[in-house]
């Protein structure tokens, strides 16, 4: 058991970190462009809204205080190796996840995540984000998503794939949640270039506007990204995501106290699934939100009590010790 917990946990985290990086990478690259044309007001107010979404705990204007401008706060999110949750920080830390299980993975998972850090590596030395950011973004974006269609190809369904699919949806849906969070924590009507960021934040405005229009609504939004079961960058995909992982680790490695974990996902699977958007909106949407984050982190901490924990971790600290839960 020792075994599989320290495999289970090298995978879950290296799939966390690999989602986080894209995701990031996905959330810069938008408000970047965004940000271009606008008017410093303006573009002061997405550069809050790219922090709080990204959990950075500065403001925009206390940063530029620092002295800090537009550009270093890039390059802080993108290549600061003291910001655990930067870029480079997330896709080094996913390889050295992997490492540690190298026997177990794929051949070609390692070496497409091995080519994703060298390539990250060698833009932080050079400094090459400043000439074609999107670009650069971009490559961050395909690798992550190269990496996740190599897994699927390549790994077998056990509870190895099934710990790798839990860390990849855990962190999409926590990441979401803050995401429509700092959209939505104010009852106002957002600006139609806002709602067009959110929507390609999550790779989604060719998707709700097949299943909709282009004419972007506040309450279709929130329900596409949150209720929606069929979108795959939805709050509610990921958490039946978490679900359906959780149900087959418990078939594949059963253990006494699994019970308690399934009725939490269980729990959060049915706030979600029978959910209006009318009483989730009545009842104060960011509130609705913060609930599914707290909800998430019993989660993590279940899933570690259950399958994870064990007596060495007490005197071995792990990667990723302190830095998110």
């Amino acid at each position: 058991m020792t075994m599989l917990s320290r495999v289970a946990d090298h995978l879950y985290w290296m799939s966390r970190y690999l989602e986080r990086s894209e995701h990031t990478a996905r959330m810069i690259d938008v408000f970047y462009n965004l940000v271009l044309e606008q008017a410093p007001e303006s573009a002061a107010r997405h550069w809050d809204k790219l922090l709080t979404s990204l959990e950075f705990g500065s403001t925009f204007a206390e940063l530029e205080k620092s002295g800090l401008d537009s550009h270093q706060l890039t390059q802080t999110l993108t290549f600061d190796a003291d910001n655990p949750s930067s870029i480079y920080s997330c896709i080094r830390a996913a390889r050295d996840n992997a490492r540690n299980v190298r026997e177990l993975i794929s051949s070609e998972m390692w070496s497409e995540l091995n080519r994703l850090y060298l390539g990250v590596t060698e833009a932080r030395r050079d400094e090459e984000i400043g000439a074609h950011p999107h670009d650069f973004y971009q490559t961050v974006k395909e690798g992550a998503q190269l990496f996740q269609g190599i897994t699927d190809s390549t790994t077998y369904r056990g509870p190895g794939w099934s710990f790798i699919q839990l860390g990849r949806f855990v962190e999409r849906a926590r990441s979401l949640a803050v995401l429509l969070e700092a959209h939505f924590k104010q009852a106002r009507s957002e600006e139609y270039l806002d709602l067009v960021a959110l929507l390609k934040c999550c790779t989604a405005f060719e998707a709700f506007c097949k299943v909709y229009s282009p004419e972007l609504q506040r309450a279709r939004i929130v329900q596409f990204l949150l209720l929606n079961s069929e979108f795959p960058h939805s709050v509610r995909f990921a958490v039946d995501r978490i679900d359906r992982s959780l149900q087959r680790i418990s078939e594949n490695a059963p253990q006494a106290n699994s019970t308690r974990l399934l009725r939490l996902t269980g729990r959060l699977v049915a706030s979600l699934r029978y959910g209006t958007l009318e009483e989730i909106l009545a009842a104060g949407l960011p509130g609705f939100l913060e609930e599914i984050r707290r909800q998430l982190a019993d989660i993590h901490d279940a899933v570690y009590a259950t399958y994870i924990a064990y007596p060495i971790e007490q005197a071995l600290e792990p990667l990723h010790a302190g830095e998110f839960w």
